[in-house]
């Protein structure tokens, strides 16, 4: 949405990946908001081994028996910067009652990491009344085609019938609209296996619907 103080931009910090001090002058904005923050992801890094790729970019791992390595820093990172700002809530919030409550959005993958930061930071999270939940139904439709999925999984590709692109925000040197754009284009595939043809046209066309609040309170 724009918002400098809402975002994660300068990668995996050292302070807050690799389990060095963490404490509100580490945090502290010296330029951008929080500018020291860790990057916000919803998964661990998962990369391989053998070819040093990750299982989910634009390039992933290739290879057919890949050795992962799975790294958490970056989701430990995120639950310790969300302790900080919470003991500085926890401090000047009044015991009991309303005046004790904070109620703070996360994401649907990681708000078990500011629940546990919520802990952390001394507020008692109530089983009954620990989580609550705001739906809407607005959200943008994000729809996997089953069956290039099932293709991808059986390593096959069929054959192309076409290709389509489009124009993505990027740090390119084209200036398209109001800021610079790349131009990207993706092959479109005929069903190679079997399986990938008893379902092609099919997609889940999934949406994000909810974003989960936990709920904490002083005591």
């Amino acid at each position: 949405m724009g918002k400098a103080w809402d975002s994660f931009k300068t990668g995996r910090s050292a302070n807050y990946s690799q389990g060095g001090k963490v404490d509100s002058a580490s945090v502290a904005a010296t330029g951008t908001p929080f500018e020291s923050r860790p990057s916000y992801v919803n998964r661990p890094a998962k990369k391989c081994k053998k070819c040093g790729r990750q299982a989910w970019s634009g390039a992933p791992c290739q290879c057919g028996e890949p050795e992962w390595e799975i790294d958490n820093s970056p989701l430990i990172g995120f639950q310790r910067w969300n302790t900080v700002w919470l003991k500085e809530c926890h401090r000047i919030l009044i015991p009991g009652g309303q005046l004790g409550v904070v109620k703070a959005f996360s994401g649907t993958r990681t708000f078990h990491r500011l629940a546990a930061a919520m802990e952390d930071a001394g507020f008692v999270l109530e089983p009954e009344h620990s989580l609550e939940a705001w739906v809407y139904g607005s959200g943008f439709p994000k729809s996997l085609n089953i069956s290039r999925a099932i293709d991808d999984l059986l390593g096959e590709k069929g054959e192309v019938v076409r290709t389509e692109g489009r124009w993505n925000e990027a740090s390119g040197v084209v200036q398209v609209g109001q800021g610079p754009r790349t131009w990207t284009e993706r092959e479109i595939t005929e069903p190679a296996s079997e399986q990938a043809k008893r379902f092609e046209g099919y997609g889940t066309a999934l949406k994000p619907a909810w974003e989960p609040v936990v709920v904490g309170r002083k005591m």
